[in-house]
Order: structure tokens, then C-alpha cells, then sequence
């Protein structure tokens, strides 16, 4: 790897540590993504509290209601909050 190499990867791995406190939603083959502290929301909002604040701008934004098949999932390392589809049994 040359130092060029290094160069680039060292800012990738920068980039994404600054990634932080934000709220991504995967709908439709897209991430809608947004600060938590925009949408009056941090990492220690409960579950009940962030699907409130989500589902009305998700719905008028992508006309669909998430609020039963969706789950909020939490990363501790970067305190970023991921509200994806629920599994599907099969």
C-alpha cells in the first residue's frame, strides 16, 4: 500500500468517525438521514419517543407509515440511530 493509499484511507476512517449523533431511516432503497438535535431528539431518547418524531416526516416525505414494521437500533460508538425494517419470518 503506498502512502497515497494511506493517505486516502486514513481520511475515509476520518470522515466516518465524524458521523455522528444522526438518525438514519432505510426506506424504499433509500437512507433518509438527519441530526438527531433537528428533530428535538438525541441518543438517549427512548424508542417510543423517536418513532413519534419520525413517522409523520417519513410519511409525508415517502407517503408511507412506518410505524409497525420498523425498529430502532442504536450504535454506542458513534451514538447514531438506525430505524430499519422489521424481519420478515420465512
Amino acid at each position: 500500500m503506498t502512502n497515497q493509499d494511506l493517505d486516502q484511507r486514513t481520511a475515509e476512517l476520518e470522515a466516518a468517525d465524524n458521523v455522528v449523533e444522526k438518525i438514519f431511516v432505510t426506506i424504499g432503497g433509500q437512507d433518509w438521514q438527519r441530526d438527531l438535535s433537528d428533530l428535538g431528539l438525541s441518543f438517549d431518547s427512548s424508542e417510543s419517543e423517536i418513532m413519534n418524531r419520525i413517522v409523520p416526516i417519513i410519511k409525508e416525505e415517502f407517503g408511507e407509515n412506518i410505524s409497525e414494521y420498523y425498529k430502532v437500533r442504536k450504535a454506542l460508538n458513534s451514538h447514531n440511530i438506525f430505524v430499519i425494517p422489521n424481519s420478515t419470518a420465512g
